[in-house]
């Protein structure tokens, strides 16, 4: 059997998808260990997964995560004064040495693959230096340029024309993410390594994981051969399938789940959404998260419950409509569900994700300046009284059930083990792998 390495950034939407992936290869007979930072130390071997300490890349990161909702208006500034790190640069901090630290790793656990994700830099440099075949593990929508769709990031609608303010907002973000790879390629160069082409958005030339289906994405005909589309990871043993819960409170009328994440969990936008269940003749759940308290928080209405945390793919089965930021991790775990969705996106992906919940019919879309009580509040009712967009989460629900995103990744892995060499996929196989069609995709690709 393989040895088989994981790492991730501290963020707990990037390694919740490949917590599944990992317990199934071992559940295979393959070893597998994972590189990440102290912070998610906890996730990891409570899965029951050995944990890798060496590797503690990227305070700067983890300290974002904790302020960024808390500070909104200052946390770049209070980044730069305690760690010395200025906005764009958090990726690239300490990212040399945690390279040499990737590097001890793999010489001293000697991995026959890896599993990184798709911003865990020093990981996916490490595995390169020693020509170790690599998996990237992509845990939002995919964000690979095309020529048929304009950039990820901006939530822009399937057929929006390049009017001047859009081809302004391009130019300026690239302009920045420019000035970002050319000092990635710099620190590459130190390590003789080929400069990359992209940023993040790049891909394994081994093989791409992405935890989604063609149901929920946007169609592209160029995308990469090795990129394959496994469906939703979830594992609800690591989602508090154990925690403590009232749910004899949800009885009597219809339930909303709320939730930003934690990361960014603001407690302005959060007060608003709970101002919109004001008198409403339904409940409302309302999860904060570790970064804000729930003092923070007073005068509730009588039909909402605040927790920090709640054991949401549980309760995922228990409400009628779910609020959230637009992460895919709990995008993806409401859909399966089949479940509406009212997006209120605060950073990145989130707009992609959000204007895909209103093209396909599932969800409505609430930008952060545009959110009101009002607006909230109408918006839900909207949801709940429309059978319309319960019927397209069901349909983008079906698509998700006939995969096994653990499984099929699992296999992948092995092969990409096996071969050590990409997988591709021939023109005739699309990029979504259902459960029925693992066997044959394994034996078509190259």
């Amino acid at each position: 059997m393989s040895r088989i390495l994981f790492g991730a950034i501290p963020f707990w939407a990037h390694i919740n998808p490949t917590i599944g992936v990992a317990l199934k290869l071992q559940e295979r007979g393959h070893q597998v260990a994972y590189i990440c930072h102290q912070s998610m130390e906890e996730a990891v071997t409570k899965a029951g997964i050995p944990y890798l300490p060496q590797c503690q890349w990227n305070e700067a990161l983890v300290f974002v995560h904790s302020h960024i909702a808390t500070h909104p208006h200052t946390w770049a500034k209070m980044l730069e004064e305690t760690h010395g790190v200025k906005q764009g640069d958090i990726y690239l901090a300490q990212l040399e040495e945690a390279v040499r630290d990737c590097l001890a790793i793999i010489d001293e656990w000697q991995p026959d693959s890896c599993v990184f994700d798709m911003m865990f830099f020093p990981g996916i440099m490490a595995a390169e230096i020693r020509n170790i075949p690599y998996a990237t593990s992509c845990p939002t929508p995919m964000p690979l340029p095309s020529k048929d769709t304009l950039p990820v990031g901006f939530g822009f609608p399937v057929n929006q024309k390049k009017t001047f303010i859009v081809r302004l907002a391009i130019f300026l973000v690239n302009s920045h993410i420019k000035k970002m790879l050319k000092k990635l390629n710099l620190i590459r160069s130190r390590f003789h390594l080929p400069p990359r082409m992209h940023y993040m958005n790049a891909a394994s030339p081994y093989l791409y994981l992405c935890y989604t289906t063609n149901a929920f994405e946007r169609t592209r005909s160029d995308l990469p051969p090795q990129v394959f589309y496994v469906g939703p990871s979830v594992s609800k043993a690591m989602v508090g399938a154990d925690m403590e819960f009232p749910w004899e409170w949800l009885q009597g009328q219809r339930v909303v789940y709320f939730s930003l994440g934690t990361v960014f969990a603001r407690p302005d936008v959060i007060r608003q959404v709970i101002m919109a269940a004001q008198g409403a003749p339904w409940k409302m759940v309302v999860s904060i998260g570790k970064n804000l308290r729930t003092d923070q928080f007073t005068d509730l209405p009588p039909n909402v419950l605040l927790r920090n945390y709640v054991p949401q793919v549980a309760l995922l089965d228990k409400v009628q409509l779910v609020v959230s930021s637009g992460g895919l991790g709990t995008i993806s775990q409401t859909l399966m569900f089949g479940l509406p969705i009212l997006v209120l996106p605060q950073a990145a992906d989130d707009f992609d994700v959000a204007q895909i919940a209103v093209e396909a019919q599932f969800g409505l879309r609430i930008d952060p300046k545009q959110v009101s009580p009002e607006k909230v509040r109408h918006a839900i009712d909207e949801l709940l009284h429309n059978p319309n967009y319960a019927y397209h989460a069901e349909r983008v629900a079906a698509d998700f059930r006939k995969c096994d995103a653990p499984l099929t990744a699992a296999l992948l892995v092995e092969k990409m083990t096996l071969q050590r060499k990409p997988l591709l996929r021939p023109a005739f196989i699309g990029p979504t792998v259902y459960k029925k069609d693992i066997e044959t995709v394994l034996e078509s690709v190259q």
